[in-house]
């Protein structure tokens, strides 16, 4: 759930020109082989994609117990919860194109979906 959402995240700062596909074949070039990454190179490559400072928002992410927030995400990629509040998991997570989805929603969603470079 972090992936997809910072996923969104990146590509919205860029407007679709980058994605995590991007930090991770950056994160690989730079770090690749015996010595891996650390914690704060990854936020620095992160950042670095995204063109903005996610400190903040991977620390969120990743170092806090607070729920996580989907509105951005959802909302970017023309999305929601199919049946919220369901007692069932599957169906309560279960993501379903919004019926009033935008032609930008749709593209994102599209692009999201579609086989990586």
């Amino acid at each position: 759930m972090v992936g997809f959402l910072l996923d969104a995240r990146i590509r919205r700062l860029t407007k679709e020109r980058s994605s995590l596909d991007d930090v991770m074949r950056l994160a690989y070039r730079r770090y690749s082989g015996a010595h891996g990454f650390t914690p704060e190179q990854f936020v620095a490559t992160v950042s670095e994609v995204a063109g903005a400072n996610l400190t903040e928002f991977l620390t969120e992410l990743t170092d806090t117990t607070h729920e996580l927030d989907y509105s951005e995400a959802l909302d970017w990629f023309g999305l929601r919860f199919a049946e919220p509040g369901s007692q069932d998991a599957q169906r309560a997570w279960a993501l379903a194109v919004l019926p009033a989805a935008n032609e930008a929603q749709k593209r994102h969603i599209a692009q999201l979906v579609a086989p990586s470079r």
